[in-house]
């Protein structure tokens, strides 16, 4: 019989590269994010006994194979926000708040459009504002970077 631990160090595709990306806080609450065998996108919680792994963003655009992943948080994972690039190679958010209803993970926001099978994307938090890098399709040699505002989201080539 395969024990749940034995299951979970199975989550990883073998026909693909996949990326991660991890938050965590003070108190050793550490979540990490990672696209599945089945192109999903997924957390872990390893502050939970049995680290329960679920797919997020469900009705979000699907993940391009391999895509990089980017993720931040702030208020104690009270709101989290993930990135990746879909397969129309649009910059895509996804949403977790637990500050009305309902608390579960939502599509966010379109940021921008990456250059086909880029690698490059990061995540920043700053206060006021979020700040999230890639390569972009319009000018494909240099950063670009969307960035919210009281307007929402713009960009900016870095």
């Amino acid at each position: 019989m395969m024990s749940e631990l034995t299951v979970l160090s199975r989550i990883l595709p073998t026909n693909f590269m996949s990326t991660m990306a991890g938050i965590g806080d003070q108190s050793g609450s550490f979540r990490i994010y990672f696209q599945n065998e089945d192109y999903k996108i997924c957390e872990i919680v390893t502050s939970t006994l049995g680290y329960p792994m679920q797919p997020i963003g469900n009705g979000a655009p699907v993940a391009r194979v391999g895509t990089p992943i980017a993720a931040l948080m702030w208020d104690n994972f009270r709101e989290i926000r993930v990135y990746y690039i879909t397969t129309a190679n649009n910059v895509q958010e996804l949403v977790y708040s637990d500050r009305g209803s309902p608390t579960t993970w939502q599509k966010g926001a379109v940021v921008g459009t990456a250059v086909k099978d880029s690698a490059c994307l990061y995540a920043q938090i700053q206060p006021g504002s979020l700040r999230i890098g890639f390569q972009a399709s319009s000018d494909p040699q240099t950063i670009t970077e969307a960035y919210t505002t009281e307007a929402g989201w713009t960009t900016r080539v870095l």
